[in-house]
């Protein structure tokens, strides 16, 4: 099966795209995000894709793309903002998207939000596609602290394909939900290193891998670039049986980042996903270095951004409704 080709609506500095490339299958022609400093680490990581500036003036055309996915504005969705969900300013963005969406006729499109969109815009988003012609799927949640992060970070995903294509009516035909364990399950182990995943006898087909670039952004014309070597399976030049990075310092000890069978025994039974119910918050940022212009910028785009691993069950999701094209 050919690659998807994809516009990535709200790239951020590219959370989601990482999460579909570790995926594989998907090729992205074309971005789409209005932040200077996210854009120049979006191009960056990837110098390949032309990025649009903003979504609100972005046209498309029929048949341009195999696949549209885009994280909404979450400021008006989440607990912590104005709750203003969909009517708000920048949550509302979602109705450009839609547009878009309409414009270009996509196969099958993906969308990322926080939790709080479930009660403040989720039913909205479902129903404006429907309305456009598209089967919905979901929302799924899926948490970082299931694929081994030590933060909560609950993300809602969904996904549509246009009623023409008539997947659900195809030999064969499974529901997401039933995916969901195994896709989570495979994400998960995409953190592990090649030498970890083949002591345990994991196989993960498909997995090509990345390798992770670390930007500290101050003024635009001026960008640190750091190399973080490390890859999932040994496709790219860094060394093969390390875990890639984002190079971002959470205040986690390195023991702890290694939580597994060759922890210290102080760690036993303490996971990952368990240490900030136990310990308090480091006091400091956590990056090394000048407090330089833009930095806390920078850091916030880290903190808006998807964890990639948890965009995986998505990819996987449109991967399989594409191969469900193949089947009469």
């Amino acid at each position: 099966m050919s690659k998807l080709s994809v516009l990535e609506l709200f790239a951020g500095i590219g959370g989601i795209r990482l999460g579909f490339e570790f995926a594989g299958g998907f090729e992205f022609t074309q971005a789409v995000e209005i932040s200077p400093t996210a854009r120049l680490v979006y191009a960056v990581r990837f110098s390949d894709t032309p990025i649009w500036d903003d979504v609100c003036t972005f046209n498309g055309k029929p048949g341009e793309f195999d696949c549209i996915v885009g994280g909404t504005p979450c400021q008006d969705l989440s607990a912590c903002g104005n709750k203003a969900g969909l009517d708000g300013e920048r949550s509302g963005l979602w109705w450009q998207q839609l547009r878009i969406i309409d414009e270009c006729r996509p196969k099958f499109v993906g969308w990322e939000n926080v939790e709080g969109a479930l009660s403040r815009g989720a039913r909205e988003v479902a129903a404006g596609l429907r309305m456009v012609g598209y089967q919905v799927e979901g929302p799924v949640v899926v948490s970082a602290a299931e694929l081994g992060a030590p933060h909560l970070r609950k993300r809602i995903f969904i996904v549509a394909h246009r009623n023409d294509l008539s997947l659900r009516q195809r030999d064969g035909f499974t529901g997401w939900e039933e995916q969901l364990g195994n896709q989570i399950a495979i994400a998960r182990n995409y953190s592990y290193s090649q030498g970890e995943r083949r002591d345990a006898g994991i196989q993960l087909g498909e997995n090509r891998g990345h390798q992770f670039n670390g930007i500290l952004v101050g003024n635009p014309a001026e960008c640190q670039q750091r190399n973080f070597e490390g890859t999932v399976n040994g496709n790219s030049s860094g060394p093969v049986g390390k875990s890639p990075s984002v190079g971002m310092d959470d205040g986690i000890s390195e023991e702890l980042v290694r939580v597994g069978a060759d922890a210290p025994t102080w760690l036993a039974g303490i996971g990952r996903s368990g240490w900030w119910e136990r310990n308090a918050p480091p006091d400091r940022a956590g990056i090394d270095g000048k407090r330089i212009k833009g930095r806390r910028e920078c850091i916030n785009h880290y903190g808006a951004a998807c964890t990639p691993m948890q965009a995986v069950p998505m990819a996987l999701r449109i991967k399989y409704l594409a191969a469900r094209l193949l089947i009469t």
